[in-house]
């Protein structure tokens, strides 16, 4: 495939490889929102600077939630781009639970709400789980912090 670029100011002509058999290793069903602790700062930060929609719960209220438990983490042996990757396996069950305001919502159905599940979901092998932004919380045993809103509270 031939793609356009520039090298300085002179556009180039560049040839690059497309790989449409990549197959994915693990699927979920899209929830109508993720729940995102207020203290998580620097995913929050990520994710408003790809241009994702938030908004912040202004009281506490309860959710039927779906939430993760991580069966297993480990780290990669090696940097890559500053960072020791991360990959989790986890466990899901669903309750109720009341979430603190301040809680950070972000909804799937806004323009970027794939990539904002892809961004949130923790065994995405590019999302924030991945790339260092839960290290505190990964333990095995423990929640993973984001939480999933399966469906809309009406």
């Amino acid at each position: 495939v031939g793609v356009w670029g520039f090298r300085g100011t002179k556009p180039t002509r560049h040839q690059v490889f497309y790989n449409d058999k990549s197959r994915a290793t693990v699927t979920v069903r899209r929830p109508h929102a993720y729940l995102i602790p207020a203290e998580f700062t620097t995913a929050l930060e990520n994710l408003k600077a790809h241009g994702i929609q938030m908004e912040t719960l202004g009281a506490a209220t309860e959710f039927a939630v779906e939430i993760y438990k991580v069966t297993a983490a480990s780290r990669a042996r090696f940097e890559y781009e500053g960072h020791r990757l991360v990959s989790v396996n986890v466990a899901s069950r669903r309750e109720r639970r009341s979430v603190p305001a301040g809680t950070v919502v972000v909804r799937t159905a806004q323009r970027l709400g794939t990539l904002a599940a892809y961004l949130l979901e923790p065994q995405s092998e590019d999302g924030l789980c991945a790339w260092n932004f839960f290290d505190g919380t990964l333990k095995r045993g423990t929640d993973f912090p984001v939480l999933r809103v399966p469906v809309s509270p009406k």
